[in-house]
């Protein structure tokens, strides 16, 4: 077994153990790569009502810089971990390589999308559209 500690749960700042202790097998060869626990439901009605938290006590709601720093952290450790993912989750899911790679390299960009849509005031973007110049409330845009 690749990991005796089983993974956790990141919830409301910190490591949460909770719910039965299973296994992550690799399903080319049926061996164990490590444990995780099931945190079921209770685990997701804990990370929803942190999250609600989160939004209602922080700046998250009101603070676009802030939201747009954060997303693009997550995109530059997607960047720096890139290699390791791709070959996690090659042996979780069994993909091959090209294809957890695909999905891998997608991330960061997407992030780095959302950091860009949070840093406007709607969340939103006018789509310009070749040939068609577009006028603010001519309902051709975003």
């Amino acid at each position: 077994m690749a990991n005796s500690t089983p993974a956790r749960h990141w919830i409301n700042g910190e490591w949460v153990a909770g719910g039965p202790v299973r296994a992550s097998i690799d399903p080319a060869t049926s061996r164990v790569i490590g444990t995780y626990h099931d945190g079921g439901h209770e685990g997701a009605a804990m990370a929803i009502e942190a999250a609600r938290q989160a939004f209602a006590r922080s700046t998250w709601r009101s603070d676009k810089q802030f939201r747009a720093d954060v997303i693009e952290r997550m995109a530059a450790k997607f960047d720096e971990y890139a290699e390791r993912l791709i070959a996690l989750l090659s042996l979780e899911n069994g993909k091959v390589t090209p294809e957890a790679t695909f999905e891998v390299r997608l991330c960061a960009p997407k992030l780095r999308y959302g950091a860009a849509l949070a840093r406007t005031l709607l969340g939103n973007a006018a789509v310009p559209r070749p040939g068609r110049p577009e006028k603010p409330g001519d309902g051709r845009h975003g």
